[in-house]
């Protein structure tokens, strides 16, 4: 079900399309853009922000550590559930991860 979401004054359709382990079922999402103090304080940890995708809550599964989008399979390294019923996962690209 296609939904609309707004952060900041900004609104988000969740009409990209995600895939949680074990990559059967799709799971509606949204790219959000990495804001320059995530990015910063990731890569004080050694951790390189790529992507971060607004997915709702009901499904996704907090024990996921990986997620498959546009093709690829990032690292979640963060998740944070906002208020409005829907969870910000941020994630980024790792080798190994598969």
């Amino acid at each position: 079900m296609l939904r609309n979401i707004s952060r900041n004054s900004e609104f988000y359709s969740l009409d990209n399309i995600c895939y949680f382990p074990p990559y059967t079922s799709p799971t509606f999402c949204a790219e959000l853009p990495i804001t320059s103090n995530e990015f910063y304080n990731t890569g004080m940890l050694d951790i390189r922000a790529n992507i971060s995708l607004v997915v709702d809550s009901e499904g996704y599964d907090i024990a996921s550590d990986r997620v498959k989008y546009n093709g690829k399979v990032y690292a979640i390294y963060r998740y944070y559930p906002m208020s409005n019923g829907f969870t910000q996962i941020y994630c980024g690209e790792k080798a190994g991860v598969s």
